[in-house]
């Protein structure tokens, strides 16, 4: 049958040769410069996120379990230290540190900007990926530490200052 004959049949489906490999979607993934500026700016949940969602999208599910019991530990450590440091510590240090941390990780343990862009399996997440990271972030780390301090200075175990 010719394509003329039947002008409302639907068109023919290109299946590929049995054994052959289907090119698959590519995945989406943080580069090490966006890691580290959405763990600055979003916070620690960002950075924890940024990094499992790394690992997720590599198919490492050791590295996934890791980052994300390695980054709930380091959480409730900082939610634990951040009331108890001195009024003079500069506070930009904290979020400085885990987000060069974070971007080390991302850099030693994942792909490279180049990598991602020369790669045929992966593609660069969008800034607005990111920004939509920050920003969920911010609220949900905001949910967590205003409630608990309230909680801690109602019981007055909140440090005096």
């Amino acid at each position: 049958m010719d394509d003329l004959s039947n002008p409302y049949a639907p068109p023919e489906a290109l299946l590929a040769e049995p054994g052959a490999e289907v090119a698959s979607e590519r995945r989406p993934i943080y580069t090490p410069f966006q890691v580290r500026l959405a763990s600055f700016v979003g916070g620690p949940f960002a950075a924890v996120f940024t990094l499992h969602q790394n690992f997720k999208a590599l198919q490492d599910t050791q590295g996934q379990r890791l980052t994300l019991w390695l980054g709930i530990a380091f959480n409730v450590a900082l939610l634990a230290l951040l009331p108890f440091l001195p009024e003079r510590f500069p506070r930009q240090l904290i979020p400085l540190l885990y987000s060069i941390a974070a971007g080390g990780i991302a850099s030693a343990k994942q792909l490279s900007k180049a990598q991602i862009e020369a790669s045929e399996r992966y593609q660069r997440r969008s800034g607005w990926n990111v920004t939509g990271v920050v920003l969920v972030s911010l609220i949900a780390f905001c949910l967590v530490v205003f409630p608990l301090y309230i909680l801690l200075d109602h019981w007055g175990l909140f440090p005096p200052g």
